[in-house]
């Protein structure tokens, strides 16, 4: 049985690596959603010709890098001032539309692991099974915190914290697309659990669906 798992949640919250796991064990495609939007924040000089502006603009994601115009700017999309400028720009309904048209079409052929925030309603609606994954704001502050000291980028905790309040009531008080829990999705709270307690947990869930 081939089917399409759609995995939403805040900020920091471990959508990626939880995703990445459950490709590798279910043998499926994990597209990264809030990476294309990185790419998106990345690549735009200003809101003026959006539409042609994205008429220019290629990213490809393949082993864990993203690819933007033949560019491998992975690295260059993971850090705060990033993160924000995404927060704002998906609230954009040219570029939502634009993305969300490229993932939809991806995930057709069944077998896609997509996270990100409007993943449950809006892109993938009828995924076979759905995830909402929270956990609470220090510790995924801490999070960043030591994800940044792992790659030798300057940060200070505060203002991580912070930036991922401003990033949550963002995300929840958009216009287009917030972010919100649909009613068929599983509440997947990862304060003070293990990736491995995660998984386990999503897993579970998992073959439940796939049972009946």
């Amino acid at each position: 049985m081939k089917f399409n798992i759609a995995i939403d949640g805040t900020s920091g919250v471990g959508k990626s690596s939880v995703a990445k796991q459950l490709a590798q064990h279910y043998t499926m495609n994990h597209l990264d959603t809030g990476a294309m939007y990185r790419a998106i924040a990345y690549f735009l000089k200003d809101e003026y010709d959006l539409e042609q502006q994205l008429e220019n603009c290629c990213i490809e994601l393949t082993h864990d890098k993203v690819i933007l115009n033949g560019e491998d700017i992975s690295n260059l999309i993971r850090n705060d001032e990033i993160s924000m400028r995404a927060s704002d720009i998906s609230k954009n309904p040219i570029v939502r539309r634009f993305l969300v048209s490229q993932q939809q079409k991806i995930a057709l052929k069944k077998g896609y692991i997509l996270d990100g925030r409007d993943i449950g309603s809006v892109v993938l609606p009828d995924a076979e099974i759905k995830f909402f994954m929270v956990a609470d704001a220090s510790e995924r502050a801490m999070r960043r915190l030591k994800e940044y000291q792992s790659k030798g980028i300057a940060c200070d905790y505060n203002e991580i914290y912070q930036n991922i309040l401003l990033r949550d009531m963002q995300d929840s008080s958009r216009e287009h697309s917030p972010l919100t829990q649909v009613v068929d999705a599983y509440l997947l709270d990862t304060t003070n659990k293990t990736i491995e307690e995660v998984v386990a947990e999503a897993i579970q869930y998992v073959e439940s669906k796939v049972r009946k």
